[in-house]
């Protein structure tokens, strides 16, 4: 079935953390640059921590081509050229083979560096692997679904839950999904990277009126 036009506008905010697995943090940018058109949640915003911005570029420039962007050896003779788009100013655009689609990359130190901007994007994808953190940034940027270490998760285990703001949290499938009523959002956490011990201690502290469904 093809996509509607709202659907095709929907946009996502790529968080990256100073510490967090780099590879698979800029997966869903990467693809977004190379089949901007692929993807129902391309990724429209990019917020890297300042420390690991060299790293974040030098990802990058590994992870595409001239072709990848539409450009040929002769029109453009090294990704470096693409990478140094964003190195201009803290806020720059970066071109994709759709010349209507650009993605923006701000820089942050703090998480409320990222309260004081304006947001309002279909999900957030935040990499890091200090969980508290991500936990944080994901209350205060207030999107309605927030995906920590993990994209591409559906919600269907929680979607009753979802759609109706239950206050609810659960682990299936190595997936930790929480629906917060108070901020009328899911956030969804791939559990592999919670600390074994912290899986039920996050969903007792955070949710202590949670109730589980029998399975």
């Amino acid at each position: 079935m093809a996509s509607t036009k709202e659907e095709c506008e929907l946009k996502s905010l790529l968080i990256i953390y100073e510490k967090c697995d780099l590879t698979s943090a800029i997966e869903p940018l990467l693809r977004s640059i190379k089949e901007p058109h692929a993807w129902m949640d391309t990724v429209d915003t990019v917020f890297v921590h300042g420390h690991l911005y060299n790293s974040f570029l030098e990802a990058v420039r590994n992870g595409i081509t001239p072709e990848d962007i539409g450009c040929t050896h002769n029109k453009l003779r090294d990704a470096d050229l693409l990478v140094n788009v964003f190195e201009l100013v803290t806020r720059t655009y970066l071109r994709t083979n759709d010349p209507s689609t650009l993605v923006t990359l701000r820089l942050f130190y703090t998480e409320l560096d990222m309260a004081l901007e304006p947001l309002d994007y279909t999900q957030v994808l935040i990499w890091s692997t200090d969980i508290k953190i991500a936990y944080k940034i994901a209350l205060l940027v207030g999107v309605a679904t927030v995906y920590v270490n993990c994209v591409d998760i559906a919600l269907k285990p929680v979607r009753p839950e979802y759609e109706t703001r239950y206050c609810y949290a659960e682990v299936v499938n190595d997936i930790h999904y929480e629906v917060l009523t108070s901020k009328s959002m899911a956030i969804v956490i791939s559990a592999s990277t919670l600390p074994p011990t912290c899986r039920s201690k996050y969903s007792a502290h955070m949710l202590p009126n949670r109730q589980r469904r029998s399975h």
